[in-house]
């Protein structure tokens, strides 16, 4: 991002009442849940783009080249995704919802990375709180990040279409899931 001048957007996401899952059907299923899920989730990104698990039932995707508004739509394409499409585990059809929040900075001033961490999970705590199964935007500039601040909840359709109008939703896309979030995210700033 800083190399070329490009925004960078991350987006945190949260599996909601993934407890239940597991309480449900046991931590195996719940596994297959997070694998199915972040197929899932892959599916609606580019191959520049990365998912990462964060932790527990959270994964992050860094978005590079991606503004704010376009990291929404991304974020709202991959909830919509989740929401729609039952996941198959043993035969069981899963219904699975996520939070997501999502935070962004502009080409060259991606400089802080704890910062943008924070303003991603401060959103992503507000989706949660909003009701789950939403994207929130960050809220607030921080220094050296420029975040765009909208959010409310569902946004408008996207229609599968990324934003820059490559995205085959019929395509299969293989999950690569990173470990290492804050690693990969260093290496993209």
């Amino acid at each position: 991002s800083r190399r070329y001048g490009s925004p960078l957007a991350l987006v945190f996401v949260d599996l909601d009442h993934f407890k239940d899952v597991n309480d449900r059907l046991g931590h195996l299923a719940g596994d297959q849940v997070l694998v199915a899920a972040a197929h899932a989730l892959a599916g609606g990104l580019r191959d520049v783009d990365v998912i990462a698990r964060h932790g527990g039932e959270e994964f992050a995707m860094l978005l590079p080249m991606t503004d704010a508004r376009g990291a929404a739509e991304v974020a709202e394409r991959c909830t919509r995704r989740l929401s729609d499409t039952p996941l198959l585990v043993d035969g069981i059809s899963i219904h699975v919802t996520a939070s997501m929040g999502v935070a962004a900075c502009s080409g060259g001033t991606c400089g802080d990375l704890d910062k943008l961490l924070r303003v991603a999970d401060a959103a992503l705590y507000r989706a949660k709180e909003g009701g789950r199964d939403r994207v929130e935007m960050a809220l607030r500039t921080v220094h050296r990040l420029n975040v765009c601040g909208f959010g409310g909840g569902r946004m408008g359709a996207v229609n599968g279409v990324r934003p820059n109008g490559t995205v085959d939703e019929s395509s299969e896309q293989s999950a690569e899931v990173w470990v290492g979030t804050t690693y990969a995210l260093a290496a993209l700033m």
